[in-house]
Parts: structure tokens; C-alpha cells; sequence
């Protein structure tokens, strides 16, 4: 694990901040192959961001997606800044400058894959996504899909891995098209995520989330149903069980200590639900430090 503060005189950061953390993966050398693609693997990985903490670029070569899965961050992009949100990604695009920073929430959790290559900007304007800085993702699901076949072959560095790394940025890049172009949420659905996102660790009613959406509490339900397949409530769990997770494994706070953090006055109740969410009890997620932990919630 990479220290914040150590990253900064590396990469570009700024406000240190020792409680913030970043770890990334590069693509190793394939030598099995001896040419290099028009579009390539660069690196992936996860950051955990505490108040205070940012980066800025002038200009940048590659194409960044990072994935907000907590909290959320303010992006500037061409003199405009997004407050993009959990389940949304901003593009760090070829050709252009960015800074980004912790949002109001007050903590940002992402993951990220960025990649390189000499067509590049050309395969970026084919896309539609030359003059996107923000596309909404809908779930993270998708996402960590896509994060993890990366992983498995930088991890097993296969025969002809990169040509299969290649294949999968491809991919990757045309489901960015796809989201973008993707129909807007439904009514009221935005502001309902963003005041979960933005009281994480409050204990919300569903009525007090159809009062800030400014719709009914069944239009909330059928919109959260269409969008994403669950009811808000369960969303809302979804929410603050992936905090729970990064909490475990980043931080020494002990499991009665995060379930308060996150609204559970019972610590046992707080265990049933992440062993519900993630599949495992708290305590066992925490000594094995799994690292696939975003999975459905069960049905049940």
C-alpha cells in the first residue's frame, strides 16, 4: 500500500493527508509479444481519499476512468466542476488538463483503469466521448467486471497477456460509449442517491428521501426498481455496506466502532447485514483482507 503523502512527490497531489491511500497496478512487460497495440493497458487500482485531498494536471496523454464507489469527488474539467457521485465516473481525457478533489461528502472511495496508445484520441472522438467529462454508470457492478478480468491476467501474466489486455480496453471503451448515451435517470432518482451518498452514515426514511427527490414515495420505489432493481432501502444498505468494507480494510477501527459510524446502534445487526451484503461476517472479511468485495445483495 502506497503512503498519500509519499504519492504526492510522485504524481502530482496535493493537501497531505497521511489518513488518505492509493494503490495501483502498471502492466508489466509481455514478452511474448513483441508489438505494441493502437490502444493498451496502462495501470488500475483503488484510492481511498480523505477531506482535504486532490490532484492536478496540466496536460495528460492517457484516458483515466475512475469510478466513484463512495462518497464522491468535485471535478474540473475545461473551467467547470462536476460533484460526481457513487456510481458515476469521470474521464481524465487525452489532450486536456483536470484537477480533482474530495466532494462535500467529506471522503471519496474509486477505482480506476487507465490506458494509452497511439490511436488513442482518435478511438476517444469515434466514441462520442471526446467531450464527456462525466458519464453515469448506473451501478459499479459493471465496472469491477472489468477491474478484475484486468487483474486476473496482470496477476498470471498468461501467454500473450497484453493482447488480451488490449481486447478488454476496447471493450471498456465502447461501455463507456454506451453509457453516456444512456437515457437519463428517472425523476428525482439523482437527488436521492446524492443525499444517500451525502448521509452515508445517518440513518435515512424512505419518506425523507422522497422529500428531497421532490416525489412521491412510490415514484421513488419505481424508480429505483427500473433503475437499478432494488428499493431504495436496500440500496441505501448497498451504500453503506462498501464503506464498511473499505473502513475494515483500511482503517484500525474496531467492527462495534464502524457499525455506530455507519447509524447501527446494535453492532450485531450492523454484522448480519455485511455478512447479507458481502457474503462474509466483518471479522472474516477483515483478516483475509478479500478484495472482491462488491457483490449483490442477496434477494432474500
Amino acid at each position: 500500500m502506497i503512503a498519500f503523502k509519499e504519492s504526492i512527490r510522485k504524481a502530482g497531489f496535493y493537501h497531505q493527508t497521511g489518513q488518505s491511500l492509493e494503490r495501483s497496478w502498471i502492466a508489466p512487460p509481455d514478452p511474448t509479444v513483441e508489438i505494441s497495440f493502437p490502444l493498451q493497458f496502462a495501470k488500475t487500482g483503488f484510492s481511498r481519499w480523505q477531506k482535504g485531498a486532490g490532484f492536478a494536471r496540466e496536460e495528460y496523454s492517457s484516458l483515466g476512468i475512475e469510478l466513484v464507489t463512495a462518497g464522491n469527488v468535485s471535478y474540473t474539467f475545461k473551467g467547470r466542476t462536476y460533484t460526481v457521485e457513487a456510481g458515476s465516473a469521470f474521464l481524465k481525457l487525452p489532450g486536456h488538463g483536470h484537477r480533482y478533489e474530495t466532494g462535500p461528502a467529506g471522503f471519496l472511495h474509486k477505482r480506476f483503469i487507465n490506458m494509452h496508445g497511439a490511436n488513442l484520441q482518435v478511438l476517444v472522438d469515434m466514441t462520442g466521448l471526446s467531450d464527456t467529462p462525466v458519464i453515469h454508470c448506473g451501478n459499479i457492478r459493471g465496472f469491477v467486471q472489468y477491474q478484475r478480468e484486468v487483474m486476473a491476467l496482470v496477476s498470471t501474466r498468461e501467454a500473450q497477456f497484453s493482447i488480451k489486455l488490449a481486447a478488454i480496453m476496447y471493450r471498456l471503451l465502447l461501455q463507456c460509449s454506451l453509457w453516456s448515451s444512456a437515457e437519463k435517470w428517472p425523476l428525482g432518482l439523482r437527488e436521492a442517491v446524492n443525499f444517500m451518498n451525502q448521509n452515508v452514515k445517518e440513518v435515512l426514511s424512505v419518506e425523507s428521501m422522497a422529500k428531497v427527490a421532490k416525489v412521491s414515495v412510490p415514484s421513488l420505489f419505481r424508480a429505483f426498481q427500473q433503475q437499478f432493481g432494488v428499493s431504495p432501502q436496500k440500496y441505501f444498505r448497498g451504500i453503506k455496506m462498501h464503506l464498511a468494507a473499505d473502513m475494515l480494510k483500511h482503517s484500525t477501527m474496531s467492527i462495534k466502532s464502524i457499525a455506530y459510524e455507519l447509524g447501527y446502534e446494535n453492532p450485531f445487526a450492523f454484522s448480519t447485514q455485511f455478512r447479507k451484503t458481502i457474503g462474509n461476517a466483518p471479522r472474516y472479511f477483515r483478516k483475509h483482507m478479500l478484495p472482491d468485495y462488491i457483490q449483490p445483495e442477496s434477494k432474500s
